[in-house]
């Protein structure tokens, strides 16, 4: 009897393609089963080597699959173990590359869907997406745009996925990082025919990094394991009543519960206020080029209308050509 696993694989060797009804056949061998293990992660990302040609199909299984592997099959579910994380970097990144579509897609996924996640996966992937626009080759270049210096719709997506991404640091705020990640991109392609997308990425997200307020910090993994067992632990016996009070107390304090109440409104609002520190940052990022162009001149636009106003040296380069 013929192995039908064996069928595709001979099938992909000769075509480099995928048909909708191999990946038929694969999802029912993976989802059919009550856990998923490492033998059939290994044996997709075997399949997915051999895919030249990308599949949306094929990408949404196989994402779907690694980020259920990773992430939810594990306690506490959606926060990348060490080992996973180890995992996933022998599969999907190749010497410190992202080698498909289908591998950035999935790594992006596995950021917007876990809770924490190493800083370098987000790194790792924010430097494909400038890699691809830079030099026109990488993974939102496959099947499509091979014109390098130019923010096609996919670069803009995955961008805008990527920075906002919940896991990491920069969850909730662009990092100086990935602000200056921004004005490489907009120095390199500004006189290009851009997608329409960018020019508000870029605004807004350059715009997050001088304006954002950022609250607290997400649950850590032992915070969330801490909390579970706490809610969890309800049986009642005094001494171990008293002892989750105690246990209780302490993660309130890192969670920041029992404080005096925060005016965030005026926290938001003094955010908003541009800093002599940003307004610094801001000006050697614009003045590199000896010209303002038409994205900074937006941006700075964007930043006049949310602060009521600039500093000087900043409105003397929003009227600077």
């Amino acid at each position: 009897m013929t192995d039908p696993l064996q069928t595709i694989i001979d099938r992909l060797t000769q075509d480099h393609s995928i048909a909708a009804a191999d990946i038929a056949t694969l999802r029912g061998m993976v989802w059919g089963k009550p856990e998923l293990v490492d033998a059939d992660m290994r044996m997709l990302a075997e399949i997915n080597r051999h895919i030249k040609i990308p599949s949306p199909d094929f990408t949404d299984f196989f994402a779907e699959a690694i980020v259920h592997f990773t992430l939810r099959q594990t306690e506490p579910k959606y926060f990348l173990k060490d080992h996973l994380a180890e995992w996933l970097e022998e599969r999907l990144i190749h010497d410190g590359r992202l080698g498909s579509y289908t591998e950035l897609e999935t790594l992006v996924r596995i950021l917007e869907q876990a809770e924490n996640a190493p800083e370098r996966f987000k790194r790792w992937t924010l430097a494909e997406i400038e890699r691809s626009i830079l030099t026109g080759q990488g993974p939102t270049r496959l099947g499509g745009n091979i014109s390098p210096g130019v923010v096609d719709t996919d670069d803009a997506k995955y961008l805008r996925r990527t920075l906002f991404a919940r896991a990491g640091f920069g969850a909730l705020a662009v990092t100086v990082e990935e602000a200056e990640m921004l004005f490489r991109i907009k120095d390199t392609t500004k006189d290009s025919l851009n997608a329409p997308e960018w020019d508000a990425l870029f605004v807004q997200a350059a715009a997050n990094f001088i304006q954002a307020h950022v609250g607290r910090a997400m649950l850590t993994e032992a915070d969330k394991a801490r909390l579970e067992r706490v809610m969890d632990e309800n049986r009642p016996h005094i001494g171990r009543f008293l002892g989750r009070m105690g246990d209780m107390s302490n993660l309130a304090q890192t969670l920041g519960f029992g404080e005096k109440p925060r005016d965030l409104d005026a926290e938001i609002a003094e955010a908003r206020q541009i800093t002599p520190s940003e307004a610094g940052w801001l000006r050697s990022q614009i003045a590199a080029d000896k010209r303002t162009d038409r994205y900074e001149k937006a941006l700075l636009a964007f930043l006049s209308d949310e602060a009521g106003g600039l500093p000087d040296a900043l409105e003397h380069l929003r009227a600077a050509g």
